[in-house]
């Protein structure tokens, strides 16, 4: 199974709640947390090293740092709430690292809870509006909610998918600093050649690759929204010379 890190869902205070007709999004993780209602169709779900179907009515939840997907079966629409840590602070202080099941699947409740959604995203729109207290408040009452009716309950990660998930969160983080196998294998306390075919394996793409769209794709973001220079941008994102900068950029957008 290869996945790959959604770092862009988390950003500082990153909130999104919005609708998909027909979505297909393949295995990934974030730090984020991230509820999904089913309005209409079904969906084929994975979580927690295990798939399953859920319906209209029913609900998909996905702690921090948990490998999933969800893909459509046919004609869908979902609701998809996506937030970063900061709003699950308070969740934390009670009930540590316990969560929700992955599947909820109490109808009439779980329309309850939609209505809830719903309307707070007609009032406020997609990102929440501009205000975090209005946001976490609203987080906080979603979450409430669902304590009324749901248990939680530990959080069982497998070994492999949460050594995958430290290895890409710290890809993620270093990619700036010199960065390779062999830096990676020695890290993670690997031989060289069984880390590269264990990465390849799993993740889907080869090490080098996968660390050059990192570098990609945070350059792509300052040079479209800051004014750092080109070598300041190549610099600041872990390329060696001006000459890897081009290459990479032209490489990776042609893709």
């Amino acid at each position: 199974m290869s996945f790959f890190y959604e770092h862009l869902s988390d950003k500082e205070n990153f909130f999104l709640l919005t609708e998909f007709d027909n979505c297909w999004v393949n295995s990934h993780f974030h730090k984020s947390y991230e509820f999904v209602y089913v309005e209409r169709g079904r969906c084929e779900i994975f979580a927690n090293d295990k798939s399953a179907v859920i319906e209209d009515g029913d609900m998909f939840c996905v702690p921090s740092y948990c490998i999933h997907y969800l893909k459509s079966v046919g004609d869908t629409k979902i609701l998809t709430m996506v937030f970063a840590e900061s709003y699950f602070d308070d969740f934390v202080k009670d009930y540590g690292k316990d969560f929700f099941a992955p599947i909820l699947n109490d109808k009439a409740r779980n329309a309850e809870i939609f209505s809830f959604m719903k309307d707070f995203r007609t009032q406020y729109g997609d990102s929440g509006g501009d205000k975090y207290l209005r946001r976490k408040i609203f987080i906080d009452s979603f979450l409430s909610m669902l304590l009324q009716y749901y248990d939680v309950a530990p959080v069982t990660v497998s070994k492999r998918s949460q050594n995958l998930c430290d290895i890409l969160v710290y890809i993620d983080t270093h990619f700036a600093e010199k960065l390779d196998l062999k830096t990676l294998a020695e890290k993670f306390n690997y031989n060289q050649k069984y880390f590269s075919a264990y990465f390849n394996k799993y993740v889907g793409v080869n090490i080098t690759s996968y660390i050059n769209t990192i570098r990609f794709n945070n350059a792509k973001f300052l040079l479209d929204n800051t004014d750092m220079s080109v070598s300041d941008v190549a610099a600041s994102c872990g390329f060696d010379s001006l000459a890897t900068f081009y290459r990479i950029m032209k490489k990776y957008s042609d893709k």
